[in-house]
């Protein structure tokens, strides 16, 4: 600091110097691109396979199917494998398995609906339920 010749020093600016970026920063922004670019791949994979099972005739339209879904497994795979410690980190975290298991929970709870579902459809009975027999079929 300076003095200007009164009891009040005069601060010197500096400019301001740039942070340097955090090791790993710019792999974690390409694995970000590269799985939103997979994501996105795959997405118009599934919607070119959609599209053969829609479109009479001719399959010369479609012919990239495979090579679109191969860019993007292989995208969402690069991505996935650039992260796979950060990922890992992650999913050992007690908050990570509470979720893991209120997510197996409802998966598990979604599979016995459709099973009591499709057993009820399948062997569908009635009863009359009444003491009368109100809603039962006279002989």
């Amino acid at each position: 600091m300076e003095t200007n010749g009164s009891t009040t020093p005069t601060p010197i600016l500096e400019p301001p110097t740039r942070t340097p970026a955090k090791a790993g920063e710019g792999i974690f922004y390409v694995s970000v691109l590269s799985g939103l670019f997979g994501l996105l791949t795959l997405f118009g994979a599934g919607l070119m396979f959609l599209g053969q099972y829609n479109a009479e005739g001719d399959d010369a339209a479609f012919t990239a199917r495979y090579y679109v879904l191969a860019a993007g497994l292989f995208f969402t795979v690069l991505s996935l494998g650039l992260q796979a410690g950060n990922i890992w980190d992650g999913i050992r975290q007690r908050r990570s398995m509470v979720a893991a298991n209120v997510a197996l929970m409802c998966l598990l709870a979604a599979a016995l609906l459709g099973l009591v579902n499709a057993v009820a459809f399948r062997y569908h009975a009635q009863w009359d339920w009444t003491s009368e027999g109100f809603y039962s079929i006279s002989d």
